[in-house]
């Protein structure tokens, strides 16, 4: 660390000790923090908007063979994708969320998945009495809006309504937003007890 004034901040220069996406995150929130200390938690959004449209550019310039030579090209690609990373970081920090967790939770919930087998959903369903693989039937959804300080009611919420309706949860998914204040939007994807098969 390396002080200045009454800041003490990270030596930016020296990458050696990212080996993690935590590291990253941590690293990257503290850089943006010293160098933007009032953006918002959106405004990484935005940066990450402009680096994929360089990478869709830059894409399409190297499939046309114009603006550029291949190891140009690939050159461009690789930093959109490392800045792309970079924005996610941000992201995440300023708006509290581990980015190491958000990509364990997808990989754990893709890694399982055969598109080449199961081209219409992913993974088998079992038609147990008939011994052949049905595709998964639609699901019912239903969503609720909760504040940033209402999150710790999601998980009782979720079970309530399970009870409740005498329903089979088949996923959960929240995605935050912000307006003003924080927002989380959990969407719940159900059968009926009838309709499960």
């Amino acid at each position: 660390m390396t002080s200045k004034g009454n800041l003490f901040m990270t030596d930016f220069t020296n990458v050696s000790h990212i080996s993690t996406f935590k590291d990253l995150q941590k690293h990257v929130g503290e850089w943006s923090k010293y160098n933007f200390p009032n953006n918002e938690p959106y405004q990484p959004l935005l940066g990450i908007g402009e680096e994929l449209g360089e990478l869709y550019h830059s894409f399409l310039k190297l499939s046309q063979g114009i603006r550029g030579s291949n190891s140009e090209h690939h050159e461009w690609i690789k930093d959109a994708v490392g800045d792309l990373l970079i924005y996610t970081a941000d992201f995440c920090e300023r708006f509290g969320v581990d980015l190491e967790e958000c990509v364990c939770l997808a990989w754990k919930d893709i890694k399982d998945r055969d598109w080449v087998k199961y081209p219409q959903t992913g993974k088998p369903v079992i038609d147990a009495d008939h011994g052949y693989t049905i595709p998964d039937p639609p699901c019912n959804t239903e969503q609720r809006i909760f504040k940033m300080e209402e999150i710790g009611s999601i998980n009782q919420y979720i079970d309530n309504f399970k009870s409740k309706n005498n329903v089979e949860i088949k996923s959960v998914s929240a995605d935050g937003h912000y307006n003003g204040t924080y927002f989380i939007t959990v969407t719940i994807k159900y059968m009926k007890k009838n309709e499960v098969n």
